[in-house]
């Protein structure tokens, strides 16, 4: 292994020329590994799950609403659910003021903002 070899060449005081050789061969060992590692399969983005499952979130919107009309504290699983499936389109600030409001059982402000992210729900999808 290339560097098992540099490793002892450090420790007997190797000349320089033959230390960047073999420092040489383990950089082109790590490019080699590194290239090979990129290729592996990214994890799923949440805006790729997003683009993948429209669906989902307006269903979670709509139930969301109701939930949130009814004052139903399980809103709150709702809303867990939605940050999960949050995609780029998704204003971030609503839907942490959303979070929030709901979080805090207040469920007036949690409409007002449910439909800032309907409105985006209309124009995006």
């Amino acid at each position: 292994m290339a560097s098992a070899t540099l490793e002892s060449a450090c420790r007997e005081d190797t000349a320089p020329d033959a230390m960047k050789q073999l420092l040489d061969k383990v950089a082109a060992a790590l490019a080699q590994m590194l290239a090979g590692l990129s290729l592996l399969e990214q994890p799923e983005t949440s805006t790729q799950t997003q683009a993948k499952d429209p669906e989902k979130r307006n269903a979670l919107l709509t139930r969301l609403r109701v939930l949130l009309e009814d004052d139903d504290t399980a809103a709150v699983d709702v809303v867990e659910e939605l940050e999960a499936l949050a995609g780029s389109e998704d204003q971030p600030g609503t839907l942490k003021r959303l979070t929030a409001a709901i979080g805090e059982y207040d469920f007036e402000e949690a409409l007002k903002a449910l439909a800032e992210l309907e409105i985006g729900r209309s124009s995006n999808g």
